[in-house]
């Protein structure tokens, strides 16, 4: 136990008025002081190690700032989140508000690696450039008319060692003739070029293996004596804004990175000789499958199925593959959804040939641990589908659907999409940032995607009405951004095409627009908005005829594009092995027959079409009132817009007031107003009236759920079946069962 007076003096610290205090006594904030004036500093610094981003760590308090300033605790940290071999490199990267040299000598002290070829880039970037000589040579050669001179001039940019403190520089080189045992650093040598030399890269694969076995002791000697360690990569996002803004590389790269040139050396050096990997990693340079792993994988691929195949060139099968690419896997590298997305995008003109063989490897690779393949399916997916990919054309996506199944692709398909949009997929909340000003909301997938689900998938399908959510929100946004002046930073011509092909191809489709919807499209302006809800979609859902008004309406899609081959089948009764059951479609369970239990002899064939048109007469039957579901909330949220007009203001005003005008005359919207009338009109509108339950009428027989006395108490087991959108397709009746069979195909 520690006095008291250590006690009062550690809490005088913090307040005068809570000095006679104990420490559960303070605030939380000043308890966390004290707490964290109590540990010791070693273990403050392994704290802030494991910190990703310090400086909001720092900012806290005093008490980490001064941590974050310890040359012990920033040696650790960057030696910690950058591995050994570029913690040196990332150090003088940062500047000189972060090396010094005991920051240098922690990482020393570390094991951190120090190379001969380091020295010999460090030397390339060290020091500063002359302004005053810049900008007399940019006024110069701005009088001869020497643009590119000139642009070259102006975007000169300091390199990565330029601002490296003399000390530090010093002592590096110091270091590094005492760490490689030898003054002679060949500094003005290129251990780069000369591994590519060793490693055979001027010539082809085939005679490169024999040149590369003959220097390998030479390349022994390069990586175990001198070093040799190459610089990390560019990120990603770094490498992506390159390839957009079309940046050549040029080398020695002022940025310090390695470029992909200098990277693919490497990799093809892997490729032919795979002890390689372990030469650098008994130098501690383990990060080797991190920073080629991309550049390896697809090598690998592009070795085994070249672009330009020679006379005696085998195609591999799915075996070799398999067996080249776990040979890999061994030795540390990762075939990543990403490497998988980047090989086959590589191979996007050629998937129809070797596609299959490549995906089938994949799947058996990634598989064999605990991934499932739905879930590699839809991982696939959402980076395929991804809009900053770029994809020039659409290979890659016709190949992953035809390769998925076209019984399942839309739903893998939708599945993916819901990971870019802000809510689930199947409530897309359109109405984020469609009202803020100045900022236009951006469509969460390109253009070209959505072109591309207009054109293989049904209209009915979900993926479709979710695409459309996201087009019309967007062409909303672009609508009201107009309105205020403020133009977009991107082209808006693509987007507006893409919402006048879906609403030309789709505006005859049931449930392509929502009634919720009108709350965004209320404020927009465009006519290109308008004309498709109230001028074709809404004549299609109340059965307007266009003799009615003198409005054109666009010719109406086939009907075999509006097929639904799914509907509900509510208070059916679905008996398996005479018990009640309802089939997990989770679970891949072979097609069995299913059967509708009934207690009468089995029918005679002269009453087969009639259990037929009995079954399709109670579909039409179902669709009815589904349309007539959709009739009276459409008529609901339209009335309610229609009784808030008083001085018509807007175009949408104007539309809603002419639309209601039409509606009201027809025979549809007489009923409903007159339904609605009786419901004003009835003391308790809320009690609902005993309702008897449905039957379905097979024959002469009917069946309802109260002939299964267990099925009706499980509640579970009916919602499960009136959820499952079942198909009956009538079979011929067997001569020995006393049941009708029934087969359900469409889940």
């Amino acid at each position: 136990m520690k006095p008291k007076s250590q006690k009062k003096q550690r809490l005088n610290k913090y307040s005068k008025k809570d000095s006679n205090r104990s420490i559960n006594q303070l605030k939380p904030q000043e308890k966390l002081r004290a707490y964290m004036n109590e540990l010791s500093d070693e273990i403050k610094i392994k704290i802030f190690k494991f910190t990703q981003y310090p400086l909001s760590l720092l900012l806290t308090c005093k008490i980490w700032y001064y941590i974050s300033m310890d040359c012990q605790a920033r040696g650790e940290w960057i030696l910690h989140n950058y591995g050994k071999a570029h913690a040196l490199f990332h150090a003088l990267k940062f500047g000189p508000n972060f090396i010094n040299v005991g920051v240098v000598q922690i990482i020393i002290a570390k094991d951190g690696i120090i190379s001969r070829y380091f020295i010999q880039r460090l030397l390339m970037h060290f020091g500063s450039y002359d302004q005053i000589l810049l900008d007399i040579k940019r006024d110069y050669n701005k009088g001869l008319g020497n643009t590119d001179q000139v642009h070259s001039s102006q975007t000169t940019k300091a390199p990565w060692a330029s601002d490296t403190p003399i000390s530090v520089f010093t002592f590096l080189l110091n270091e590094a003739s005492r760490k490689l045992k030898t003054l002679d650093l060949v500094a003005k040598g290129n251990d780069m070029e000369l591994f590519h030399f060793l490693s055979a890269g001027p010539h082809i694969i085939s005679q490169a293996r024999q040149k590369l076995k003959n220097n390998f002791e030479s390349l022994k000697e390069l990586i175990l004596r001198w070093k040799f360690i190459p610089f990390p990569p560019r990120p990603k996002s770094k490498q992506v804004e390159n390839l957009q803004n079309n940046v050549t590389e040029e080398y020695p790269p002022k940025d310090g990175h390695e470029n992909n040139r200098q990277l693919n050396v490497i990799a093809r050096a892997i490729l032919i000789c795979k002890d390689l990997v372990n030469l650098w990693k008994d130098i501690g340079y383990y990060e080797i499958v991190h920073d080629v792993n991309d550049l390896v994988m697809q090598g690998a691929v592009l070795i085994l199925f070249p672009p330009i195949p020679s006379y005696d060139w085998n195609r591999p099968d799915t075996k070799g593959v398999i067996q080249r690419l776990s040979e890999l896997i061994e030795l540390g590298f990762d075939l990543s959804h990403l490497v998988i997305l980047d090989i086959l995008q590589l191979f996007e003109h050629r998937l129809s040939d070797i596609g299959k063989t490549i995906m089938d490897s994949f799947v058996k690779i990634r598989c064999r641990t605990d991934e499932s393949k739905p879930k590699f399916y839809i991982d696939i997916l959402t980076g395929a589908i991804n809009p900053e990919r770029h994809m020039k054309t659409t290979n890659l996506w016709d190949f992953l659907r035809s390769y998925i199944g076209e019984k399942n692709d839309h739903y893998y398909f939708l599945e993916a999409m819901g990971n870019y949009y802000y809510k689930d997929i199947g409530n897309v909340t359109i109405e984020k940032n469609v009202n803020t000003t100045n900022v236009m909301r951006k469509l969460s997938l390109s253009p070209k995607y959505y072109n591309w689900v207009l054109l293989n998938f049904k209209p009915h399908l979900k993926i479709v009405t979710a695409s459309f959510k996201d087009i019309l929100a967007t062409r909303v946004s672009i609508d009201i951004n107009l309105q205020e002046n403020n133009v977009p930073n991107e082209p808006i011509s693509k987007i507006c095409d893409t919402f006048k092909v879906y609403c030309q191809t789709y505006s005859h489709t049931e449930g392509f627009f929502l009634p919720s919807q009108l709350k965004i499209i209320c404020k927009a302006t465009s006519e290109d908005i308008f004309e498709p809800l109230f001028k074709c979609y809404l004549y299609m859902v109340f059965e307007i005829k266009p003799e009615m008004t003198s409005i054109d309406i666009p010719p109406k899609i086939p009907d075999s594009m509006n097929q639904d081959d799914s509907f509900k089948m509510e208070n059916v009764t679905l008996m398996h092995n005479s018990v009640p059951i309802a089939k997990d479609l989770s679970k891949n369970e072979p097609e069995e027959q299913w059967h509708v239990h009934t207690d009468f002899k089995k029918p005679k064939e002269a009453t087969f079409l009639q259990e037929t048109a009995a079954i399709t007469e109670d579909i039409s039957k179902m669709k009815n009132n589904s349309k007539k579901k959709l009739q009276k909330q459409w008529y609901k949220e339209l009335k309610k817009y229609n009784d808030r007009i008083i001085n018509t203001q807007s175009k949408f005003d104007l539309y809603i007031k002419e639309f209601w005008q039409i509606l009201v005359e027809t025979e549809i919207g007489r009923e409903l107003r007159e339904k609605e009338k009786d419901i004003e009109k009835s003391s308790n509108p809320r009690v609902k009236k005993y309702r008897k339950p449905k039957q379905y009428k097979l024959g002469k027989h009917s069946l309802s759920l109260k002939m299964l006395p267990k099925l009706e108490k499980n509640r579970k087991m009916i919602e499960l079946v009136r959820k499952r959108n079942l198909k009956l397709l009538v079979k011929q009746n067997s001569s020995t069962m006393k049941t009708t069979t029934y087969d359900s195909t469409n889940f």
